[in-house]
């Protein structure tokens, strides 16, 4: 068993900013120590979901443009869920939408926290198998602040150089990744 560590303790939330896709705390909190101090913590308004589309080409992965490091990043489809969505029609959607490409099997593999210092919630991840690649679904939604390139399937030895080499750098769609792959 791992030793556990002495938790933080909130002691005051402090809601600093909100907007649709979540709220931004600056807490009041209690170190180990006893000692007072402040934790900045995100919380998204809906669930969050990283999908590993396969098909017999490999993993999908999209250039994705990031705002906040300034770069284009190679990164698995992700989103939210939308309000009375299912697992399935979520992962289906996200998928569809990112890449173009229309799944036809979800498998549920667990959950990832996409930064434990910062994100309150965790990411479902999911494999969405793609029979046929050359089916695309006839007009993609795009979102507004999102801009995407075109998608490629790596093999597995791809993506594995890709990360020893720097080109592959999100660490969500590493994790999402690792974890699909183990669970072969």
């Amino acid at each position: 068993m791992l030793p556990r560590p002495v938790p933080i303790v909130r002691r005051r939330e402090n809601l600093v900013f909100s907007n649709k896709f979540g709220e931004l705390f600056d807490d009041e909190v209690e170190g180990p120590s006893g000692a007072p101090g402040n934790y900045l913590r995100w919380r998204w308004t809906n669930r969050g979901i990283v999908v590993v589309g396969r098909s017999p080409l490999g993993t999908l992965f999209i250039s994705t443009y990031r705002y906040s490091p300034g770069l284009a990043s190679l990164e698995l489809p992700r989103g939210g869920w939308e309000g009375g969505e299912t697992l399935q029609e979520a992962a289906l959607r996200e998928f569809a939408e990112e890449s173009g490409y229309a799944g036809d099997k979800v498998v549920e593999r667990g959950q990832l926290y996409p930064e434990t210092g910062l994100i309150e919630n965790a990411a479902q991840v999911v494999e969405v198998y793609v029979t046929d690649p050359d089916r695309l679904v006839p007009e993609p939604r795009a979102e507004v602040m999102e801009s995407v390139a075109e998608s490629v399937w790596l093999s597995d030895d791809d993506v594995l150089r890709r990360i020893a080499d720097g080109t592959l750098q999100c660490s969500i769609s590493i994790a999402a990744f690792t974890m699909c792959n183990l669970a072969h």
